[in-house]
């Protein structure tokens, strides 16, 4: 019977050193590997130009697969929402605030009350509302004949029509039309959650997890780690057959 002979390049890679062989079967994959950490990691270099940290993930399928899931509950107080720590009008965020009371509107503004502090939002430029300290601890917002009232540990205040000082009322609690919070039901309670998970995972944050192997768990950082291993391998591998075969 005749002998089988095996093709050139079979032969030829039977013939190379164990170093030429271990760094040709490490090549691909760190290559591999290394496109994937420069396409991740490159964008964070520029996170500022790119304004990554104020720019969100909207995607479901993304938001769903890092498991970020918006609170269940949302309540409101006229066209404002709070929901889990964020307050909101017409789906644009307004800040965040562990506690909401209630608000009242007042020709082109929307006053928001919390434990401590009045929010003044003008409705021409909502992403600065500005803040007015109280002087106790708040309890509930209303309105009477135009002017906003506020119900605080200290007693019953009225904001003077330049929304500047807060005075002692000269009226009682029960001349005064008292904000109330309702719970959210339906398309606006989804609506609501859809505007909370969308600022749940910043772009900055997720090729941060991306670039770490995060996003995949153990096994993705895992792979991470073991990948940069196997590039620190190639390198010196390369470099011994270099230092080999350099002209003597």
């Amino acid at each position: 019977m005749s002998k089988v002979n095996a093709p050139p390049s079979s032969r030829f890679r039977s013939l190379l050193p164990l170093r030429h062989r271990l760094h040709r079967l490490l090549a691909v994959p760190s290559g591999l590997l290394l496109l994937y950490l420069v396409g991740t990691g490159l964008p964070l270099q520029f996170t500022a130009s790119l304004d990554l940290a104020s720019r969100y993930v909207s995607s479901p399928l993304i938001l769903d697969y890092v498991g970020l899931q918006a609170p269940e509950k949302a309540m409101a107080s006229g066209e404002v929402v709070h929901i889990g720590r964020q307050l909101y009008r017409d789906s644009r965020s307004l800040g965040e605030s562990l506690s909401f009371l209630g608000s009242v509107s007042v020709d082109r503004f929307d006053l928001l009350l919390t434990d401590d502090a009045l929010w003044i939002v003008a409705l021409d430029n909502p992403d600065l509302p500005e803040f007015m300290p109280l002087p106790a601890r708040a309890k509930r917002i209303g309105s009477r004949a135009g002017r906003v009232a506020i119900e605080t540990d200290d007693g019953l205040f009225e904001l003077d029509d330049d929304f500047l000082n807060l005075q002692l009322a000269k009226f009682g609690s029960e001349q005064v039309q008292w904000a109330t919070l309702s719970p959210l039901q339906g398309d606006r309670l989804s609506r609501a959650q859809a505007d909370y998970r969308g600022r749940m995972l910043s772009m900055e944050r997720l090729f941060q997890e991306l670039h770490s192997g995060r996003m995949f768990g153990a096994l993705g950082e895992w792979l991470v780690n073991a990948g940069t291993l196997l590039m620190t391998i190639l390198a010196g591998s390369g470099f011994l057959i270099w230092w080999r075969t350099r002209p003597r």
